[in-house]
């Protein structure tokens, strides 16, 4: 007698065993979507246009020195007037452990040369700050530029840095 026959779809041990296999795949998908819940919640702040205009954050940087740990994406709109915000001409997501500090880094010219360009070159743009705790990110800011695709627009890597 071979093991092998006893897990079979067709006996019912092989029934139990297939079954628990789909049950457990199914489990680990739910799982990884409902402990990822920031990429939709950063989507659903922008479709709610609950961001900051980038002048306004500016002026804000200098009365409050405040920072903290945090992802932030920036938005960036060839045109004068957003009627869609999920409809963008270019994204950049990054991350900090001091989030503002890095982020007035981008407006001043020392971060991503494209953000800094559309700033100087009159597009509109809008950040979302997100606090985060240091442990957690690399995975929010990875999880951030898949959602969405950012490595297709401003972002030349898939996130994560290796090291703080």
């Amino acid at each position: 007698m071979r093991i092998g026959q006893y897990f079979t779809a067709e006996t019912p041990y092989g029934f139990y065993v297939i079954g628990g296999a789909a049950l457990l795949l199914i489990l680990i998908i739910l799982l990884s979507i409902a402990f990822r819940p920031l990429p939709k919640k950063i989507a659903d702040r922008i479709r709610k246009k609950d961001y900051m205009r980038v002048e306004d954050f500016l002026s804000s940087w200098k009365e409050s020195k405040e920072d903290y740990p945090g992802c932030y994406v920036i938005l960036i709109y060839d045109k004068k007037l957003v009627i869609n915000p999920m409809h963008y001409d270019e994204i950049y997501v990054g991350q900090s452990v001091n989030v503002r500090k890095r982020l007035f880094s981008h407006c001043m010219g020392h971060g991503n040369g494209n953000v800094y360009y559309s700033l100087k070159s009159g597009c509109k743009v809008y950040v979302i700050i997100q606090k985060c705790s240091r442990r957690k990110l690399n995975r929010a800011e990875i999880d951030l530029i898949e959602y969405f695709n950012a490595t297709k627009s401003l972002n030349m890597t898939r996130g994560g840095a290796p090291s703080r």
